[in-house]
């Protein structure tokens, strides 16, 4: 990946954007008294529950906005809106130091989760205090002291993790994925900086849920695998980040292909992924999948392919977050939705994916 990608990439899972993205990116999200009445109803409260196998199929919307990503409006309604697929996870992107308290702790996506029937929820969770909206790379990049591997490992955040971890612990029902300081093997993170450091504050964390016995958690080990053939260095970097079996339930890797100078087919990401795969001998999770609009009925039947003949694949979340990051380098057209794409052919082939995801073929 090049360097304006690799910049773009954490630009785009940042997850504060939502203030600032236009309505096309999110199904509108209903109030609390709308979704409590929308969760009397059995099209709503089956949507999230898992089919009983071991692969699943989660999409980054909150529980709020499922019933519209699911169905699309319930009044006039077009035939294109609305995906018609049930997933059985859902991602939240959450950082520490967000402005709103509310928004640094899992308990109202939980809530959500619970009123829809989603037993699975996946948190890509941020150490850090998000830059403001259009801020350069260079500024994301910058180190902070208050959210810094050093400062986690000598206990400064340790309240606010006992309060988070005592939070899951309330939701026993929900499965919740803590996918850590993704991308640490980049270097557009702050949390990418020493990776014994990043090692060790993985593994302090990992600490106190024991501590608070949060049976319901699993921590997710997702990288930032990259495309094109592996090299030693890679690998070498890699592994610098890796916190030992011991500390992690699953491994993964973002998988987006942004277009534009930073094009990539399915073919090129999968060397890495099966490489990483057999280095750990551990399934592997494509935690933040996404693709440009141009060709993306190709890439996404493509990937649905590689997904159905590879049995070590144990899920997928399809990720279409906004980027308050996209004048850094030329992409190509990311701004598409495919809960209101009007094209048959590319709805068709996110279904064969979704489904491939959870294991029921194409």
């Amino acid at each position: 990946m090049t360097v304006p990608a690799l910049a773009f990439c954490c630009l785009y899972a940042s997850g504060i954007l939502h203030a600032m993205a236009p309505k096309s990116w999110h199904p509108p999200q209903d109030s609390p008294a709308k979704l409590a009445e929308l969760a009397q109803r059995s099209s709503l409260t089956w949507l999230g529950r898992p089919p009983g196998r071991s692969r699943f199929f989660g999409v980054a919307v909150p529980g709020n906005a499922l019933h519209e990503w699911f169905s699309g409006p319930p009044k006039g309604g077009k035939s294109h809106e609305g995906t018609h697929i049930h997933p059985q996870l859902l991602m939240d992107f959450q950082s520490w130091g967000a402005t709103k308290k509310q928004d640094r702790m899992p308990t109202h996506q939980l809530s959500e989760d619970k009123q829809v029937g989603i037993r699975a929820e996946m948190f890509t969770w941020q150490p850090w205090q998000p830059p403001t909206i259009g801020s350069s790379a260079s500024r994301q990049e910058n180190a902070q002291r208050q959210y810094s591997n050093q400062a986690i490992v000598g206990g400064m955040q340790d309240p606010y993790i006992r309060r988070w971890a005592d939070a899951v612990r309330q939701f026993p029902r929900i499965t919740v994925y803590i996918r850590f300081g993704h991308e640490m093997n980049g270097t557009w993170y702050p949390w990418s900086f020493d990776p014994q450091e990043y090692v060790l504050a993985w593994r302090h964390i990992w600490n106190i849920f024991q501590q608070q016995r949060v049976r319901n958690a699993k921590f997710v080990w997702s990288a930032d695998f990259g495309e094109g053939p592996p090299d030693p260095s890679w690998q070498n970097n890699l592994m610098a980040y890796w916190p030992g079996r011991k500390y992690v339930n699953d491994i993964g890797t973002t998988m987006i292909n942004f277009g534009g100078e930073d094009s990539h087919a399915v073919s090129q990401f999968t060397p890495r992924i099966e490489l990483v795969h057999q280095l750990f001998n551990m399934p592997v999770m494509l935690t933040e999948v996404n693709t440009e609009k141009q060709g993306r009925c190709r890439w996404m039947l493509d990937l649905a392919k590689f997904v159905e003949q590879t049995s070590w694949i144990n899920g997928v979340v399809w990720s279409q977050q906004p980027s308050y990051g996209a004048g850094n380098m030329p992409t190509g057209d990311m701004n598409w939705q495919v809960w209101t794409d009007k094209s048959p052919r590319a709805r068709r082939a996110f279904h064969m994916l979704a489904r491939a995801a959870k294991g029921d073929g194409i």
